[in-house]
């Protein structure tokens, strides 16, 4: 996307037009809005399953509603640190497209290693836990 928008001249800096750097704090702003909106429900869900925990149980509170609740929270946890992440490489591409590149490639080394278990790992947890059941 950063390539495209970019301006053919100065391939290296970038475009840094008027239109171009209103465009690019604009998509920054939005990812970034978007993110605080998603962290505020995952803080008010995660609140209400905190306080829903330590009520007497009634119908309304059963184990599997607060699993529920609770996942629910955490997705929405998640889905706003994928915005964040998504607001740096922007962050970055004021400076230009070459900085953006290189931020998009350590993010998805780092988010490969924090969002899959490899086999070693696994092992590792199975001798930890005993059986491999966590």
């Amino acid at each position: 996307m950063a390539a495209l928008f970019s301006s053919i001249k100065e391939p290296m800096n970038g475009g840094h037009g008027e239109f171009m750097l209103a465009l690019k704090f604009v998509a920054m702003m939005a990812l970034l809005i978007f993110s605080f909106v998603f962290f505020s429900i995952s803080i008010q869900i995660i609140g209400q399953v905190n306080f829903l925990v330590n009520c007497p149980v009634e119908e309304d509170s059963t184990p599997e509603y607060l699993t529920e609740l609770l996942e629910r929270g955490f997705s929405f946890n998640m889905v706003g640190n994928r915005l964040f992440y998504a607001a740096v490489p922007l962050l970055l591409w004021i400076s230009g497209p070459l900085l953006v590149f290189l931020c998009c490639l350590a993010e998805v080394i780092v988010l490969y290693t924090s969002d899959f278990v490899l086999l070693e790992d696994r092992k590792v947890q199975a001798q930890v836990y005993g059986n491999g059941l966590c």
